[in-house]
């Protein structure tokens, strides 16, 4: 080997040994349908490292309304910082310290939040719940975080998004119309439901009926992204049958 190539081999050997900096990140999770059918959303902080943990992160929901915002570990984010968000909406006390706010009428939440040691891993930042899909309302929710996570001294730039859509008669959020769909609009046909999407309430009005089959009936037998919202349409035979099914299952439930 000559000694340019060893010397090469030499520096590549001494780079791949070289410590790499620790990064954090943040991540946007969805997690599904809460027990009302609205959206829930979970923000994370992930660490490498031991150490002190500050955060100055933004997030802004999309598509549909945010309800709600708490913040997740307050074991870990247990105290407020100042922060230099612009969100216009934000207050600060006499220091400047913002803390965690979330902000339904603007569909925004800032967290200045930090911890003095934690060790390498992933903490809970924030849950937030956003209003649940309907036909009336959005089928489509996302949201955008950005900001800073301060680690071990050193301020690092991250971001991250996620979005999530209901797709039309997709009871379970499985990504398929099919039978197990038109097994959890058969009980609740006829009646009124409180979980929203989940209990087959397609159309957000609060009750199962006919208007929901409309929603199913042109997705049946499809799978995301084929499937669509559908709304309210010319009944085909498909669904007729479908909603006559449904309205004699609900006959022999009451007679019973």
């Amino acid at each position: 080997m000559s000694l340019k190539n060893i010397l090469c081999v030499a520096a590549m050997a001494a780079l791949t040994a070289s410590p790499v900096l620790a990064q954090p990140i943040v991540t946007a999770t969805n997690t599904g349908l809460d027990a009302n059918g609205d959206w829930v959303w979970e923000v994370n902080v992930v660490t490498d490292a031991e150490g002190s943990v500050a955060t100055e992160l933004d997030a802004t929901f999309s598509d549909a309304d945010l309800l709600a915002g708490v913040i997740g570990n307050t074991t870990v984010f247990d105290f407020e910082n100042p922060s230099g968000t612009t969100l216009g909406w934000v207050t600060r006390d006499g220091d400047g310290v913002v803390g965690f706010q979330a902000s339904p009428a603007n569909n925004e939440a800032t967290a200045a939040l930090g911890s003095d040691d934690v060790a390498a891993g992933t903490y809970l930042l924030g849950t937030f719940t956003t209003a649940g899909p309907s036909t009336t309302g959005s089928l489509t929710t996302s949201v955008g975080v950005s900001g800073i996570i301060a680690q071990l001294g050193t301020n690092n730039s991250v971001s991250a998004s996620e979005s999530r859509t209901a797709y039309g008669g997709d009871a379970n959020l499985d990504g398929n119309v099919n039978f197990d769909d038109v097994l959890i609009v058969s009980p609740n046909f006829g009646g009124a439901v409180t979980n929203g999407w989940a209990g087959a309430d397609f159309t957000g009005d609060g009750l199962v009926n006919f208007d929901d089959i409309l929603v199913l009936s042109p997705n049946f037998g499809t799978s995301a992204p084929a499937a669509t919202a559908g709304g309210a349409s010319a009944p085909e035979p498909a669904s007729l049958a479908l909603a006559g099914l449904l309205a004699c299952s609900a006959a022999v439930r009451r007679r019973r």
